[in-house]
């Protein structure tokens, strides 16, 4: 009887160590697919840092585009008051010519009937 119950011990003993055994291999598997996806979490980490980086490097430069439009509106801006102003001259040099043109036409005629007068 005694040995028996031995008997039936070892056999408990040996279903136990089974099942330690075979729960050490399933928390081997986790281990190793936690291993996995941290590494999926750190190659994600990575991709996001990248695009982080390649978003400052398109942002800076945006920036930069943004600058260089802004000094090309300023730039067209005084050229177009230039134009402005040059336009205005021109306009005062064409009536300047044309009042000293129409001087020198009365001058003529003034000269010509005081040459018949003589």
């Amino acid at each position: 009887d005694h040995e028996h119950a031995d008997k039936e011990h070892l056999a408990k003993q040996r279903v136990l160590e089974t099942e330690i055994e075979t729960l050490h291999k399933k928390m081997e598997l986790k281990d190793s697919k936690i291993a996995e996806f941290e590494m999926e979490v750190s190659n994600l980490e990575d991709d996001r840092n990248q695009l982080r980086s390649a978003l400052n490097h398109l942002n800076a430069h945006v920036g930069k585009v943004q600058d260089d439009k802004s000094q090309m509106d300023q730039d067209f801006g005084s050229l177009n008051e230039e134009m402005i102003k040059y336009k205005a001259e021109s306009k005062q040099w064409r009536q300047q010519y044309n009042d000293t043109r129409s001087e020198l036409q009365s001058l003529q005629i003034d000269l010509e009937s005081a040459r018949t007068q003589f």
